[in-house]
């Protein structure tokens, strides 16, 4: 498979093409990859990133359940700092959209910790879609309104978009660029080297137990009487439309009412600032996750009707 021709087996939007063709992260990942059936090798895998603020919450175990529900199993895992170098890399398209605000923050929030990357099968091989787009579709939305019951981040009981708990890439092209952003060429090969069964063992399960609440209800808690009060003004004003606060000024003021700590100093102030710039929209937004399995679908589809014919 040549980097010319390669990135059109592993998306079904030309434009994430063209742009891994250009991508130095992307285009290394498929060189180490260098693997002629590489759609076919890549059709049943999918990477789950447990992110820092799950593993300090405790909700592996809700990553787990969610596995076993829906028949995929933990193949091979590996630890990586989402830091600044390696979060900017992981999230550069997506990341257009951004304020400095939300980029800063989460910087904040994850370096100096350990995200957990764990590589998952199928049970049962097959599948009219690649795993990574079923696992897309199945984890929902950062956007609360547009989450439904039983995906993971709702299990998960994710609340604001900054604490999303899990990261998963989308198609086959997302997913050998991202292990090779998170792990480099080691992680890369374990796309041709994991079991096709589950691990016998479960290292990548064992946390330290969660001692940090995340939710909000919580969090105030653990505010002063004024603090609490301020805090939900502030909350309230946001739902009616009033203006978000940068980053500085928010940690201060949450630090002025009581919090203490940087998880729950990060988690406030995630409730205050601006998330994403306004009218700039990333490459690859064109299509929501359940439209690109769509065409992942639909090309399933026309394979199967051709290989009939003949």
């Amino acid at each position: 498979m040549t980097a010319t021709t390669g990135w059109e087996s592993l998306t079904r939007l030309p434009e994430k093409a063209s742009a891994f063709r250009a991508d130095p992260l992307a285009r290394t990942a498929l060189a180490v990859a260098g693997e002629s059936d590489l759609a076919a090798r890549l059709w049943d895998l999918a990477l789950v990133v447990v992110k820092p603020e799950a593993l300090v919450s405790g909700r592996m175990a809700g990553v787990r359940r969610f596995l076993a529900a829906h028949g995929l199993s933990v193949v091979a895992s590996f630890d990586a700092e989402l830091d600044a170098a390696r979060s900017h890399a992981l999230w550069s398209y997506p990341w257009v959209k951004a304020t400095t605000d939300r980029i800063r923050l989460h910087v904040m929030m994850s370096e100096r910790e350990q995200a957990r990357c764990l590589l998952v099968r199928r049970d049962e091989p097959g599948g009219d879609v690649p795993l990574t787009m079923w696992v897309a579709v199945r984890k929902g939305s950062s956007n609360g309104r547009r989450r439904t019951a039983g995906q993971l981040r709702t299990e998960l009981g994710m609340s604001n978009r900054m604490i999303a708990f899990v990261h998963c890439p989308d198609e086959p092209a997302d997913l050998l660029r991202d292990m090779y952003v998170l792990g480099g060429a080691p992680a890369v090969g374990l796309l041709f080297t994991a079991p096709r069964t589950a691990v016998r063992t479960e290292p990548w399960a064992s946390v330290t137990p969660a001692g940090t609440s995340l939710d909000l209800p919580v969090l105030l808690d653990g505010l002063t009487p004024h603090g609490r009060e301020q805090m939900r003004a502030r909350l309230t004003a946001l739902r009616e439309g009033g203006e978000p606060t940068g980053l500085d000024d928010a940690l201060h003021e949450v630090r002025s009412w009581g919090a203490r700590g940087r998880w729950p100093e990060c988690a406030l102030a995630a409730e205050l600032i601006p998330h994403d710039l306004p009218g700039v929209t990333a490459e690859f937004d064109r299509l929501s996750v359940e439209q690109l399995a769509g065409l992942w679908q639909c090309s399933a589809d026309t394979t199967r009707r051709t290989t009939e014919v003949f």
